[in-house]
């Protein structure tokens, strides 16, 4: 903590904010690191003197504060800064002329790059493959405007959703996001309480259970240790930041339903109870993080646009044709290709009781009774390969038809491929972005003229990756590389 009362030590304040801003900078906090540094110059500049004595100390301000015009993207002030500072860095001793080739280094390479990103402009393969380096990992987020709106749905119930403004095409990209709080998976867990205090800390595997008391009501549930980090992100985004929790994060629910209040009129804070945290946690995190602009996007087991996370970035497409007016959905699980029962236990983790898309009518309605009796009987086959496939040959033959998605779950777990007719077919509805169908493509690289209907549709899906290079004999290669780096990305 920073004393913000006028020091007898001005340099004691000046590494204090120095040490800030650079939490601030880890915190992705680049507002509050700027402000820190401006301060820390207008400390140097009411004491010139002092300033010149500590010239390692200066660079080091220095490049934090490019950090966090970088990070805020004005990009043009963060050129101006470095133009400056290198024009002023004439006289310095030869033994800095590493951090000036620094310096420069991000104005002739990091700069244009991030410009062009912040445009929707990603050289894709050397973000997956990482072999360009960049200085802190710079990266720019994006967001395509005047194509689609934040509002309430048709049916109340069903809260707000994004609707597109003007028609899209597949492979579009709509939004590059950096996440609120991110965290890597941990199997741990502990215990939170009604009272959402720690109490206790377990090495089970299940990802989330009640505890139940003697008397059958619930003393609490026990959740990932991943989980409390992310909640602990929060805790610590709100406790430094609450201005801006509330500008990024207002709009999602339950803080939709029950913005935050005030103890008082004349204080400058604000009241969350733990209970809401938690909700706004469950309802909103994907995988290991939130997004929150993704976050605003609702469910559909068949979703029109598609997100993926590329080294903590989220990346989000449109999948499918998609007309004014119409809703722009994800899909919240990690494939559309899973059963009905299993998808609708999953989404009851997001409070979304039932999915009203067409492949769950058709899986609950039309081919309940009989195909999931095949599937079950499927499920307990796993060592009569034979009987496996005989049961996969009904279900496509009675049900491929006219359900709205191919049965590539089963496909995927017989022990032999599947003829390339078969596979095809069961592809043609699209939603190609699972393990199992690029690594079918991978696998029969060879017969690529045969699969070229499968692979112009994933490459249509996903028209803002660069599949293609200038040289045609190596398009073949190129393609292969980029099929092994999305697979990767998409099981991570």
């Amino acid at each position: 903590m920073v004393n913000t009362d006028k020091p007898n030590d001005d340099k004691q304040l000046r590494v204090e904010l120095a040490h800030r801003a650079e939490c601030y900078l880890q915190s992705q906090l680049p507002h509050l690191a700027l402000a820190d540094c401006e301060r820390i110059f207008a400390i140097c500049k009411n004491n010139p003197a002092e300033d010149k004595t500590d010239i390692t100390f200066t660079w080091k301000i220095h490049y934090r504060k490019l950090r966090a015009l970088i990070g805020l993207q004005l990009y043009d002030e963060a050129k101006l800064s470095i133009h400056s500072l290198v024009e002023c860095a004439q006289d310095v001793s030869s033994g800095y002329n590493e951090i000036i080739d620094r310096f420069r280094r991000i104005l002739d390479s990091d700069i244009p790059r991030l410009e062009n990103e912040a445009n929707g402009n990603y050289d894709m393969f050397d973000l997956m493959t990482g072999r360009t380096r960049r200085s802190d990992e710079f990266c720019a987020e994006f967001e395509r405007e005047n194509v689609y709106e934040f509002r309430q749905c048709e049916k109340p119930e069903k809260g707000y959703g994004i609707f597109a403004l003007c028609p899209l095409k597949p492979g579009t990209l709509l939004l590059v996001e950096q996440p609120f709080a991110f965290v890597h998976s941990k199997s741990n867990e502990e215990l939170v309480d009604s009272q959402s205090h720690l109490v206790t800390f377990s090495l089970t595997q299940k990802r989330e259970h009640r505890n139940i008391d003697e008397d059958g009501t619930s003393a609490g549930k026990y959740l990932r240790q991943s989980v409390l980090e992310l909640l602990r992100q929060f805790e610590t985004r709100i406790l430094v930041d609450h201005k801006k929790f509330i500008e990024k994060l207002s709009h999602l629910t339950p803080l939709r339903q029950q913005p935050l209040r005030k103890k008082s009129d004349d204080e400058d804070y604000y009241l969350l109870p733990y209970k809401v945290l938690i909700e706004l946690f469950e309802r909103n995190v994907i995988g290991s993080g939130l997004w929150p602009k993704l976050a605003r996007f609702n469910h559909s087991c068949l979703p029109n646009c598609f997100y993926i996370i590329i080294n903590h970035l989220c990346f989000l497409s449109v999948l499918k044709p998609i007309e004014t007016g119409e809703e722009m959905t994800i899909c919240y699980l990690p494939s559309v290709y899973s059963s009905y029962i299993d998808r609708t236990l999953r989404l009851r983790e997001y409070y979304i009781d039932e999915c009203t898309c067409k492949l769950c009518d058709y899986d609950k309605n039309i081919g309940q009774a009989e195909m999931q009796q095949i599937n079950r009987q499927f499920e307990e086959s796993e060592e009569d390969e034979e009987k496996r496939r005989y049961l996969f040959k009904n279900l496509i033959y009675q049900y491929s038809a006219d359900r709205p998605l191919g049965f590539v779950e089963q496909m995927s777990r017989l022990k032999r491929t599947v003829k390339m007719d078969i596979f095809i077919k069961q592809v043609i509805h699209g939603y190609l972005a699972y393990p199992y169908i690029l690594n079918y493509i991978l696998s029969h690289i060879h017969k690529y003229d045969k699969l070229q209907c499968v692979i112009n549709e994933l490459q249509k899906e996903f028209a803002y990756i660069n599949w293609t290079v200038d040289n045609n004999d190596n398009q073949i290669k190129r393609f292969r590389d980029i099929l092994q780096l999305f697979i990767n990305f998409i099981q991570d």
